[in-house]
C-alpha cells in the first residue's frame, strides 16, 4: 500500500470512528431507536473486523486501532439497539461474517476482494434504507454521524482508485447516495418540523 493511500485509508477509518461515536453517544444519551437498522449496524460491525483481520495479517497497525475502536463502538451501539435474547446471535454473526471478511481481504485477488466489499457493503445498507423509506423513520439517527461517513466513502474513493480497486471505488459512490439521500431525508423533515413550530 502507497503512502497516500495508507494516509487516505486511516483517515477513513478515523471519520468511521467519528461516525459511530457520534451515533452512540446520541442513541446512549436520548435512548431513541427509531430509524436505526440493528441489521445494518451488525454488518458495518462484520465490516469492520474484517478489516482488522487484514490490517493484523498485513502488520499495518495504524489501521488496527481505528478498527478495534470501532468495532467495540459496533458492540454497544448493537446491544442498545437489541433484545437480551438477540444479542448473542447478533454478536455471533458479527464475528463469523467479520472473520470471513477478513480471510477474504488477506487471500483473494484486490478485484476479487473489491467486489466482495462492495457486495457487503450494499447488503449492509438496504436495512437502513428501509428504515427511512418504508418506515419513514429517521429521528434516532445523527446528523453528524451522516456526514462523517460522507467523509468516510470519499475517502475510500480517494484510496481505492491508487489501489487500483475499482469495485471499492463503486462502493464509495454508493455510500455518498446513501448519505446524501438519507441527509436530504433528515433535513427535509427538520424544515416541516420548524414550520410546524
Amino acid at each position: 500500500m502507497s503512502r497516500l493511500a495508507l494516509i487516505l485509508a486511516i483517515f477513513s477509518e478515523s471519520a468511521g470512528v467519528v461516525a459511530f461515536l457520534l451515533q452512540v453517544l446520541k442513541t446512549h444519551k436520548t435512548k431513541n431507536k427509531h430509524g436505526i437498522s440493528v441489521w445494518t449496524t451488525v454488518l458495518v460491525g462484520s465490516s469492520e473486523i474484517g478489516w482488522l483481520v487484514y490490517a493484523v495479517a498485513e502488520s499495518i497497525w495504524q489501521l488496527v486501532i481505528s478498527s478495534i475502536i470501532t468495532t467495540v463502538l459496533s458492540a454497544y451501539l448493537i446491544y442498545l439497539l437489541s433484545q437480551t435474547k438477540q444479542r448473542r446471535y447478533l454478536y455471533s454473526l458479527m464475528l463469523l461474517c467479520g472473520v470471513t471478511l477478513g480471510i477474504t481481504f488477506e487471500f483473494a485477488s484486490a478485484v476479487w476482494a473489491g467486489w466482495v466489499a462492495l457486495l457487503f457493503l450494499t447488503l449492509s445498507l438496504l436495512p437502513q434504507v428501509r428504515k427511512a423509506f418504508v418506515d419513514r423513520r429517521i429521528d434516532g439517527l445523527d446528523e453528524g454521524s451522516l456526514y462523517a461517513w460522507l467523509i468516510v466513502s470519499f475517502s475510500t474513493i480517494g484510496y481505492s482508485i491508487i489501489l487500483d480497486a475499482y469495485p471499492i471505488v463503486i462502493s464509495g459512490f454508493v455510500g455518498i447516495a446513501y448519505s446524501i439521500t438519507v441527509l436530504t431525508l433528515f433535513k427535509r423533515k427538520q424544515t416541516r418540523q420548524g414550520k410546524r413550530k
